[in-house]
């Protein structure tokens, strides 16, 4: 085993690292994680096991007691009522017997930093999904919101990555992708997301996960085998939730990964959703899942130009760029 600090400097902290610990130092990141295990658990960190960061800085590492179990950190814009929102919720769904993770205790504050603990689940590992696997994805997001049916959604209904009235994007869900800096040819994925959000009218609103992709699930022969990543549930419209999945339900978020699904893919998704599910969706939630799919495209195609401006290459700008069909989503 190694030492924590070791693997987050072999991480290389950067953006993300400054916002939550203000410091990309791998030995103050550890002291404020370590602090932050101690404070939810008790008990002293002896080893790490893992690092990474994306939305939240996340470490798996060894207690003295010998248990295994993860540990994040938040960055600065969640509050402390969606922190309690996602425990509260994921506990409900872990007791409940949905395969995720069981938060250990309450939310936690060290020296200004939020953070929580939760139990370690094995991982199989991630891969991309083969399309035999788009029911079992669907089955699992709408066995997710059919559990959560009826919960106390307090502290979700203000997630970090909320949709402002007055910006067509909402923030980034990492401080790698500066938007104002990187509107220069932009203007055309802009569009696109300009409308498909207009076309978003559903407001019936439902606790759900809102990045129900490949990289945070996964999945065996007879479904659904664990889930990760809570801090993306979300109290808002069930379409939105829908449509996210459909455009990203076999994505990693890797470099060089094959298109984004396309039109077809993208309807396909949302009827075995509505099997799964079974209750037929209203036309208004079809249409809005249609057009939350291409928005999903375009934000992420947003974050492929703010790495590599002018790019039509990306897995949802190259997308955007080849596919018409997807244009005929938006109402």
């Amino acid at each position: 085993m190694e030492s924590l600090a070791s693997l987050i400097d072999a991480a290389r902290p950067g953006p993300l690292e400054s916002d939550v610990f203000g410091t990309t130092d791998a030995v103050v990141v550890e002291e404020v994680l370590s602090s932050l295990a101690v404070a939810a658990t008790g008990v002293e960190v002896r080893a790490g096991l893992w690092f990474r960061s994306s939305v939240t800085a996340v470490a798996g590492v060894v207690l003295d007691d010998g248990r295994e179990i993860v540990v994040r950190a938040y960055q600065q814009s969640a509050s402390t009522v969606f922190i309690d929102g996602v425990v509260r919720v994921q506990s409900h769904l872990a007791s409940a017997g949905f395969p995720c993770a069981t938060p250990l205790g309450a939310p936690v504050v060290v020296d200004g930093v939020h953070g929580r603990a939760e139990s370690m689940i094995s991982d199989p590992g991630s891969r991309r999904f083969d399309s035999w696997q788009m029911a079992l994805s669907a089955d699992g997001l709408a066995r997710l919101v059919g559990l959560a049916a009826g919960l106390d959604p307090a502290g979700l209904e203000v997630h970090p990555m909320g949709l402002p009235d007055d910006e067509l994007y909402p923030t980034p869900h990492s401080p790698l992708f500066d938007f104002p800096a990187t509107a220069a040819g932009a203007d055309w994925i802009d569009e696109i997301a300009a409308a498909a959000r207009v076309a978003i009218t559903d407001r019936e609103a439902v606790v759900a996960h809102g990045d129900w992709s490949a990289r945070n699930i996964r999945l065996g022969p007879a479904g659904l085998v664990c889930a990760y990543d809570w801090e993306s549930l979300q109290y808002g419209p069930e379409s939105k939730a829908l449509g996210v999945a459909a455009a990203t339900w076999r994505s990693l978020g890797e470099p060089n990964e094959p298109l984004a699904p396309s039109a077809p893919e993208i309807q396909r998704y949302i009827d075995l959703y509505e099997r799964a599910r079974r209750r037929p969706l209203s036309e208004n939630q079809r249409r809005s899942a249609c057009a939350a799919a291409v928005f999903a495209l375009a934000y992420t195609a947003r974050c492929e130009h703010a790495l590599h401006p002018g790019t039509r290459e990306g897995r949802a700008s190259g997308r955007l760029a080849r596919d018409n069909g997807l244009l005929s989503l938006i109402p």
